[in-house]
């Protein structure tokens, strides 16, 4: 299975290309989307961009014969014709090896922000293509065509331009082939979904189970609940599977950077409806974080559920 640390800066860094070089609809962040946490003191960031413009550059600064290692330059047009996207796929592992580098992972997403939904489509039609018939390959067919680089560099970058340009045929996509479906494939295409419409989204969870139901679940949650904690509260009770003990810590830390309480007073309900303690931890530690007094004379005085995880 992917793993977490690559598909979420996989995400963070797909949205930044769709907001600076595409129409379509980016998803929310929490930079750009009103949140309950909107007073939150945050470190300070900068995103200057680097590079030298023309006017500024000193001329002949590399000898001719470097130019042709510069990095790839977004362009406005896609880079091959109507079924030429295999060649193409073959001239992009030939030139850039396989590498896990994020520069790499941000040339391919250039590429793909500037196809339409046909061209993309058949990009993605090629990369299935050839992960199915990986097993029948030559060994020289499957050097040629790395599975890591298929699926991290190819299958799901592709996958979140698809589900930008069309969301609901991308999550057809992923519930029609088994490998998506395998591959936390869910929480990458249901997030352009949930920017657009999360009640439509939220009624595409139905009948998804375990991890897959979760991941599909958390770019719900997270969008719902910057406009309607309370409803992220009650659609979680919902689901009591352990497997949404993640998204419950996630609640109660938000809740306690502005209403401590209010956490607190989450936390000890999911204990006593038998969750996981550690609930009730997150939720102190935020609250310790930003209200540090407060909090250490609770703790100082608190013995009901769960006072066992704070000591």
């Amino acid at each position: 299975m992917m793993q977490r640390w690559i598909i979420l800066p996989l995400i963070a860094l797909l949205a930044f290309t769709a907001g600076r070089w595409s129409n379509a609809h980016p998803p929310p962040t929490e930079a750009n989307a009103p949140t309950a946490n909107a007073t939150r003191p945050t470190k300070a960031s900068s995103s200057t961009e680097r590079g030298t413009s023309p006017a500024s550059k000193p001329p002949n600064t590399r000898p001719p014969e470097s130019q042709s290692n510069k990095p790839a330059t977004f362009s406005s047009h896609p880079p091959f014709q109507p079924g030429g996207s295999k060649q193409w796929l073959q001239q992009q592992i030939k030139q850039n090896g396989w590498k896990d580098d994020p520069a790499v992972l941000f040339r391919m997403v250039q590429n793909y922000a500037a196809m339409d939904e046909e061209e993309i489509s058949e990009v993605i039609e090629t990369y299935q293509e050839l992960i199915r018939n990986r097993q029948s390959a030559s060994d020289a067919e499957q050097a040629e065509f790395p599975k890591e680089w298929l699926l991290k560099l190819g299958l799901f970058p592709a996958l979140w331009r698809y589900s930008q340009l069309n969301p609901d045929a991308a999550m057809d996509l992923i519930e029609a082939d088994p490998i998506l479906r395998e591959r936390d494939s869910y929480q990458v295409g249901m997030a352009n979904l949930t920017a657009i419409d999360p009640d439509r989204a939220l009624a595409r969870t139905t009948g998804l189970e375990g991890n897959n139901l979760r991941q599909a679940m958390e770019p719900i949650l997270g969008t719902l609940f910057a406009s309607d904690p309370d409803r992220v509260i009650a659609i979680l009770e919902n689901y009591p599977d352990p497997v949404f003990d993640g998204e419950r810590r996630k609640v109660a830390e938000r809740l306690a950077a502005e209403h401590p309480q209010k956490a607190i007073g989450y936390a000890i309900a999911n204990i006593r409806a038998g969750r996981n303690p550690d609930v009730l931890k997150t939720a102190v530690d935020t609250w310790r974080e930003y209200y540090p007094d407060d909090a250490k004379r609770w703790i100082e005085t608190y013995t009901g559920p769960g006072y066992e995880t704070l000591k």
